[in-house]
């Protein structure tokens, strides 16, 4: 082998000694890199294993917690798959529905939805797939398991994955929250706003929003409809400034202050529209707040009146027209009853004293006629004008004190005494539960029953007029009394009784009675009854009667314990025979019925013609008193009346009193405010002029008695009898024929200690003592029928109250005899 090739195969040998050097110094560098790889490996494998099952662990309680915090929620919690199959569902689910877990899961959750809201649900969530949402929220009805309804807030979430490029639900997660007691409530507070929505809709009210400065924030469709403008015009612009005429911005500022005090008003103004028209709103307003309760402007509604305001002008000037009307029928009614009655007192006066002047019998039946045409005239007159009266508003009610029983007896007295010629009974019945006295209107009772019973005596050719009165107590004060009037006349048409309360409105035929009437008699009664808060009835058979009843509250009276007798303390100031009176009168026929009056009284008198002259002879003679017509030429007697009252004269205090035949309320106001004492309306009587004269100068005590005998009461007798003698005299005579037997019938019963039998003679004869005149012995006797009726025995005051009573016997009779001779 060459030496060149050796030489080659050791640097060969060379280079392979050193590579496998190298190679096994890689290796062992190989070698420890891989030792120290694999002890940190190891080292990391052991980490790693220790934080696998720490995170197992944790993983293990939180899975637990989950687990808890869904089946102790009080929130149904289920799942479903992308079919919406139920897979799981919490144990809450099945405590509120009342289905068990196994009723749950494998039911679609459409089962449980309310059937008619099925539809709602699938194209919500359909929509939600659609468009790949993650999460919803739907408010849903679902029942229970008895088919109750529940309403729940359903949140839901969807899972989706992607395959082949395309994403696609896998399965849904839900909770589900009760929210059926707010789900009511919503609903009820969205129907009140429906509710009043529509109610301002219907109303047509016009909504306009405003800031603090004025400035228009929002003008709505209404009221945009109703000024003319849009929206876009409005808003901005200040609102006084466009739509309020300048006379109303003085109460516009007044009331939006107010609203910023936070007080809501309400006002009438005009608005001026687009067109420069105008129109009448109502604004009712009210502060607007922030959410801190602050005021930052206010909201006016405003309803368009125009149309009212139309018709309040028009009903206005109707109300205008109609009180213009109602005036002059007053006046006219005023002027035709004066220049009526002035004819008419002087007939009804002359025929008084024709009576007196020895008539033949013949001439008394041409002076009946007249005076019955005359009173018929006259009643005629009153009632027209009574109408006119109520329905002008001029009849107020009076209340006071007064006696109900001797209202009756005297009604009942006055129609016996009118029917004594006729074969007509008028009988009165007042039950023992009518007290004696009440509060109220007397007068306008009287005038009830007058034309109640007026009209029963009317229609009633034979037979009787049957008064009955009773009373109910409604409380401890007040009481309702019926007054049943009874007739035995031709009665009335079914068909016809609802036309018997209309004016002007006779029902009777005229071959049914020759009786005349007015037709305005119950339309009076209606009337009046009105203003006593009453109300009335009446049934009738034709051939067989008629029968009103009437019902009016009254209160009690109850008598003061102070209370002391009433006495009349009339000073005498000279005999009537001594008197001077001036006659102040323009008719001539009046001129001679009042000095013919005055003259057969053995008066002197003067005659004025006219004011003026009245005037000048008070300025130069003395008189006792003046009777003063009203309505005379140069000078009226209002005039005339305030020039003596305010002159330096004698006669400056002296009474004057009105003859006047103006009987509306006006006028008799005029009369006492011009200074007259009081008012005469003519047609008056000679012995009316007479009781007049003598109420100012004849006192109650003036008659000269024995000492044997008692004083009667004067003022209630001319309330009772107004100067009618001849009622007078039979009431008397009955008084002296009948009490003797009946105070021996209490006489016997106080012997015998007959306490009820005391009370009830009593109650009977008290009234009696009162129409004659002896008030002192009706008022003991009340006393002692009221103490019984409370107490079983009779108190030592009472019973000296009885035993003075039959000591008085003997005067009171001697007293009524000397005063029947004296009216005989």
């Amino acid at each position: 082998m060459s030496e060149g090739k050796i030489q080659l195969l050791e640097r060969r040998f060379i280079r392979e000694k050193l590579a496998r050097k190298e190679a096994e110094r890689i290796l062992e560098e190989k070698a420890i890199e891989l030792f120290n790889a694999n002890s940190q490996l190891k080292s990391l494998n052991e980490s790693l294993e220790s934080q696998v099952e720490k995170g197992a662990e944790d993983l293990r309680v939180s899975r637990l917690r989950y687990k808890n915090f869904i089946e102790t929620a009080k929130e149904i919690i289920y799942e479903t798959t992308s079919k919406g199959y139920i897979t799981y569902a919490n144990p809450f689910a099945s405590t509120l529905l009342s289905f068990s877990n196994k009723e749950f899961v494998g039911k679609h959750f459409l089962s449980f939805v309310a059937h008619d809201y099925r539809d709602v649900v699938i194209e919500h969530y359909l929509e939600c797939v659609i468009n790949n949402e993650a999460n919803s929220y739907l408010e849903i009805p679902i029942l229970k398991k008895n088919k109750d309804l529940l309403w729940v807030g359903q949140s839901v979430t969807f899972d989706y994955e992607t395959c082949e490029g395309k994403r696609q639900l896998v399965g849904v997660q839900a909770i589900a929250r009760d929210i059926t007691a707010q789900h009511y409530a919503q609903r009820k507070l969205e129907l009140s706003e429906e509710k009043y929505r529509s109610i301002m809709e219907n109303m047509e009210l016009g909504f306009l929003e405003v800031d603090l400065h004025g400035k228009i924030v929002k003008a709505y469709d209404r009221f945009c409809q109703m000024t003319g403008y849009t929206d876009a015009e409005l808003t901005g612009q200040d609102a006084v400034e466009v739509l309020l005429p300048d006379e109303y911005i003085n109460l516009m500022e007044k009331n939006d202050e107010s609203r910023e005090d936070g007080v809501i008003s309400s006002y009438e103004v005009e608005l001026v529209k687009k067109d420069k028209g105008r129109i009448w709103v109502l604004i009712s307003g009210g502060p607007v707040f922030n959410e801190k309760g602050e005021t930052i402007g206010s909201v006016g509604i405003h309803y368009d009146i125009s149309e009212q305001k139309r018709i309040q002008t028009e009903l206005l000037q109707s109300k205008q027209i109609a009180e213009a009307a109602q005036r002059s029928e007053k006046q006219f009614l005023a002027n035709i009853s004066h220049e009526i009655r002035t004819p008419l007192n002087a007939i009804i006066g002359m025929s008084h004293l024709l009576y007196d002047a020895n008539p033949t019998a013949e001439q008394k039946d041409y002076l009946e006629m007249i005076k019955y045409s005359a009173n018929f005239l006259h009643s005629l007159i009153s009632d027209v004008l009574d109408v006119s009266k109520i329905e002008a508003g001029e009849v107020e009610l009076q209340k006071s004190k007064f006696d109900m029983h001797k209202l009756l007896r005297t009604i009942h007295k006055t129609f016996q005494l009118k029917v004594t010629d006729r074969n007509i009974g008028i009988d009165l019945t007042i039950d023992d539960s009518v007290n004696q006295f009440y509060t109220g209107d007397e007068v306008l009772l009287n005038q009830v029953l007058m034309n109640l019973v007026g009209n029963a005596e009317k229609f009633t050719l034979m037979g009787t007029v049957k008064i009955v009165v009773s009373s109910v107590l409604t409380d401890e004060k007040n009481a309702n009394l019926s007054f049943k009037i009874s007739d035995s006349g031709i009665g009335i048409d079914a068909n016809k009784l609802s036309d018997i309360f209309k004016k002007f409105k006779q029902v009777h035929r005229k071959n049914e009675t020759n009786t005349k009437e007015t037709g305005l008699g119950l339309a009076i009664v209606k009337q009046l009854l009105n203003l006593l808060q009453g109300d009335i009835a009446v049934s009738s058979e034709l051939g067989v009667g008629t029968t009103f009843t009437v019902i009016i509250p009254y209160l009690l009276y109850v008598q003061p314990n102070d209370q002391t007798t009433e006495a009349q303390a009339v000073e005498a100031v000279k005999n009537i025979t001594e008197l001077k009176i001036l006659i102040v009168e323009d008719n001539r026929i009046n001129q001679r019925y009042a000095g013919a009056v005055l003259k057969r009284l053995s008066i002197d008198f003067d005659i004025a013609n006219n004011g003026k002259i009245a005037c000048d002879l008070s300025d130069e003679r003395d008189y006792d008193m003046i009777l003063m017509d009203i309505q005379m030429p140069v000078m009226n007697g209002y005039e005339a009346a305030r020039y003596i009252r305010n002159s330096d004269s004698s006669n400056k205090s002296i009474p004057i009193i009105a003859l006047t035949a103006w009987v509306m309320a006006i006028e008799h106001n005029k009369a006492i405010a011009s200074g007259m004492n009081e008012i005469l309306s003519k047609p008056f009587t000679p012995d009316q002029l007479r009781i007049k004269i003598e109420q100012y100068y004849v006192p109650a005590k003036e008659k000269v008695v024995p000492e044997t005998l008692i004083v009667l009461n004067d003022k209630i007798i001319q309330e009772v009898y107004d100067g009618d003698v001849e009622f007078q005299r039979i009431v008397f005579d009955s008084f002296v024929e009948e009490i003797p037997d009946q105070v021996a019938s209490l006489q016997t019963a106080y012997s015998g200690r007959n306490l009820q039998k005391i009370a009830a003679v009593s109650h009977q004869i008290k009234p009696t003592f009162g129409m004659v005149g002896l008030s002192e012995y009706q008022v003991n006797l009340g006393r002692i029928e009221r103490v019984i009726k409370h107490q079983s025995k009779l108190p030592k005051l009472e019973e000296q109250l009885l035993v003075d009573f039959f000591a008085d016997l003997p005067k009171i009779m001697a007293t009524m005899k000397k005063t029947l001779e004296q009216l005989k």
